[in-house]
């Protein structure tokens, strides 16, 4: 890096820091993506399984129970991906600042107007769909980071939307399960105990 000022050597180290995590919160939200799928869907199959091969009685007791620990894992998924992902916009944003500064994001060269298709002389060091992804759909600026990382974060047609989506879903289902046990418990709960102790040989 020579010819470059102690600022501009720190902007560069700063810049090739904040990738670094960028990447590191894209892997870590897809493990997490994969691990809560993998294991709601395990949740959702026991708990039918359970309710088809139970007893009687028995099986709205764990249709209740299997239930609330669907709802509980996707609640708890819904906040695990959405902070891991509200960290990796945070990236998004500082990396854009950074490749602005050291001048990235900019048009190389006087003729970039003139000869546009010349992409290879001309054009930002910057792919011109991130530069897309920082304007509003209107084609104007975000007025802030902060503006900026909340659209990113409300994008429902993305990668974590349809993820989130999926886990709205599944607390659903949870709460469905949690709801229809309880109520058959409540509608049978006479023959409870003897249920109960049929089914501890008492």
């Amino acid at each position: 890096m020579k010819g470059m000022s102690c600022e501009e050597r720190d902007l560069w180290a700063l810049y090739s820091s904040i990738v670094d995590e960028q990447h590191r919160y894209l892997d870590r939200l897809q493990g997490r993506v994969s691990f809560y799928t993998g294991l709601l869907i395990t949740l959702i199959g026991g708990s039918v399984v359970a309710f088809l091969k139970a007893p009687w009685i028995l099986n709205f007791v764990l249709m209740s129970v299997g239930g609330f620990i669907v709802s509980l894992a996707a609640f708890l998924a819904t906040q695990g991906i959405f902070r891991t992902y509200r960290l990796f916009t945070e990236c998004i944003s500082t990396r854009a600042k950074l490749e602005h500064s050291l001048g990235i994001d900019a048009p190389r060269g006087a003729g970039a107007e003139s000869r546009p298709g010349d992409w290879i002389k001309f054009e930002p060091y910057v792919a011109s769909r991130h530069l897309k992804n920082r304007e509003t759909p209107k084609g104007k600026p975000y007025q802030s980071s902060a503006e900026f990382e909340k659209a990113m974060q409300k994008k429902w047609l993305n990668f974590i939307g349809i993820t989130h989506a999926t886990f709205i879903v599944a607390l659903i289902i949870g709460v469905i399960l949690t709801g229809l046990g309880i109520a058959l418990l409540v509608l049978n709960k006479s023959g409870i105990l003897e249920a109960l102790r049929a089914a501890s040989g008492m």
